[in-house]
């Protein structure tokens, strides 16, 4: 996913992979599990696992994702990438009780998060 992003000359931010800068400069606050940049465009992502949608931090860390595109004036609405049908429904959930401007994708193959 990264490498197909990093082919096309966009900015590709990542604390998963220490080859790449954890955020674009300037940054401030929490930032995602990946951030990719286009001339003035970023997109901002977080991959959640089962472990990951069980820790406390969840809540925390949707508000804080919800919170970039408010803040930075992003266009397209930050994403929740989850692995399993039932991660997405409790991701669901959270994100419609909140009414975070977060999507949500169902993403089926394998994804680590360190």
């Amino acid at each position: 996913m990264i490498a197909h992003y990093t082919q096309r000359k966009y900015k590709v931010y990542t604390k998963l992979l220490t080859e790449y800068p954890d955020h674009p400069d300037g940054w401030s606050g929490f930032a995602p599990d990946l951030i990719i940049q286009k001339y003035d465009k970023l997109r901002c992502f977080n991959f959640e696992t089962t472990q990951s949608l069980l820790e406390e931090s969840l809540l925390d860390r949707l508000t804080s994702l919800a919170s970039i595109s408010a803040r930075l004036n992003i266009a397209d609405k930050s994403t929740v990438i989850v692995r399993t049908k039932e991660n997405y429904t409790l991701v669901a959930k959270i994100v419609e009780e909140n009414k975070f401007p977060v999507k949500i994708k169902l993403f089926k193959k394998y994804i680590r998060r360190e």
